[in-house]
């Protein structure tokens, strides 16, 4: 009866998935490769007559506990500081399903992303995004605490050519120093990318603020364009050019997003390019770094900054020893001339582009930091920051230890010393698939925050399952 035949399909389709003998990893073929949940477990194919419907699977889910006195909660400031203690969960699926015929040379498709967000006990904040809910101050999709992080449909050909549309995670090709996808950098738009000889290409179209969004008002769309080309020089070397364009087309909007541009000054255009390299001087030790320039303008002023990176990661055996240096340009208080805007910036995102946990977003304690961008809004930055991990029990036990120092390029409450960082981490891996990691940080504060700043510790730990 077709009643039982409808009712009965779903059950035929969840025994033969779990019947299958082994799953195989899939990488969807996008602008962000190896970006998390993108890499799926193949874990069924069902035959649609000549063509075949591959389904692939991604899950995490993770507990994180979090013991600190950084400013935020309870009216809490650099000043005036209390400890506290919270948990939180968040749980990932990502499913990509795609259809290919073995007589074509192509792949299509469509990925999406769901996530839920909470804490234990109702501290979790009514939306994730801490920003009002008008379409104009939310306009890339970090999400309230459950739905839809992402979603694109893809047309893959060969290696060549590849389509995507959608909510796209994005993230710059400069280590994540301008916007990161990882942290949730979601936006509606259309990308190109392809792969040919030695050479790979990325292009993207960004609508970031639509401008039937703003209140009642139609105002103008503000818009982002991505390029980047890379080159293989040889099997050790590659090097890229980039070139990053923000056309906010006379938009004072912005300024509702950001919190650091000076009150009288609202960009009407940012443009950042720039060239990155990575080379393997021999077996053990990699160097990567990049060079990037920042001009923007509004209707009257301009700015010009730069930034400089250069990181060393050498491997003795299995320790691993990381050192890494960034440089950026700023100005003197309420001036803007040779500052380095950062969409991060602009936007109020974050990225993971430091070793460090208080000053910066790091994975295993990303949920409470200072939100340092590299641009260190407007005022400049310089920072060397080293990190050694090294296994302590087979493949079972590490531990991470990193020491930061962190220095303003012009003052701020006369002084531009933002102070130091150091933390340890140890890592437990139950399986390949379950983890737990457990540290603690300390900030020993400078006075560029405030001359009567309080330092700033942290106990962070994350138990984490990943399929």
């Amino acid at each position: 009866m077709p009643t039982t035949k409808l009712n009965l399909v779903p059950l035929f389709i969840i025994i033969f998935i779990v019947s299958l003998p082994s799953s195989t990893n899939a990488q969807v073929e996008f602008p962000n490769p190896g970006h998390e949940g993108l890499n799926t477990k193949n874990i069924a194919k069902i035959n649609l007559e000549q063509k075949t419907l591959n389904i692939g699977l991604w899950l995490q889910n993770r507990i994180m506990y979090n013991f600190s006195n950084i400013p935020g909660p309870g009216e809490t400031n650099i000043e005036n500081t209390t400890n506290y203690d919270f948990f939180r969960q968040r749980f990932r699926s990502g499913i990509d399903l795609n259809i290919t015929d073995e007589t074509k040379p192509y792949k299509v498709g469509t990925y999406f992303q769901l996530e839920y967000r909470g804490a234990w006990g109702g501290s979790s904040p009514i939306q994730s995004d801490p920003r009002d809910s008008e379409p104009i101050n939310n306009p890339y999709n970090r999400l309230q605490s459950r739905g839809l992080r992402y979603a694109f449909v893809y047309y893959n050909y060969d290696d060549l050519f590849n389509l995507y549309a959608g909510i796209l995670p994005l993230s710059d090709q400069f280590d994540n120093v301008l916007f990161d996808s990882d942290w949730d950098f979601s936006v509606g738009g259309i990308a190109f990318s392809g792969k040919f000889n030695n050479q790979n290409y990325r292009f993207a179209y960004i609508r970031y603020i639509d401008g039937i969004g703003y209140n009642q008002d139609i105002i103008n769309n503000t818009n982002f364009y991505l390029t980047d080309y890379n080159i293989v020089l040889s099997k050790s070397t590659n090097i890229g050019f980039h070139l990053y364009h923000l056309d906010n087309n006379d938009n004072s909007s912005l300024l509702s997003i950001n919190k650091n541009m000076p009150k009288d000054w609202s960009p009407k255009n940012e443009t950042w390019y720039g060239i990155n390299f990575k080379t393997n001087i021999n077996r053990k030790t990699v160097l990567k770094g990049f060079i990037l320039l920042n001009k923007g303008k509004n209707s009257e002023d301009s700015h010009s900054g730069f930034a400089f990176k250069g990181e060393s990661i050498t491997r003795i055996g299995k320790t691993k020893i990381s050192i890494n240096s960034i440089y950026t340009s700023g100005d003197k208080k309420n001036e803007v001339n040779r500052r380095f805007v950062t969409p991060s910036e602009i936007f109020g995102v974050s990225g993971f582009w430091s070793y460090t946990h208080l000053f910066t977003a790091n994975g295993p304690s990303d949920v409470n930091d200072i939100g340092l961008e590299i641009g260190n809004s407007g005022a400049g930055l310089f920072t060397i920051q080293f990190k050694l991990d090294w296994p302590l029990y087979k493949d079972k036990l590490s531990a991470q230890i990193v020491y930061a120092w962190f220095k303003a390029d012009q003052q701020r409450n006369s002084s531009k010393t933002l102070g130091t960082e150091a933390s340890a981490m140890l890592k437990y891996s139950f399986s390949q698939n379950f983890n737990l990691e457990f540290g603690a940080a300390y900030a020993d504060l400078g006075k560029f925050y405030s001359k009567n700043n309080k330092n700033l510790f942290e106990v962070f730990s994350r138990l984490q399952f990943t399929l």
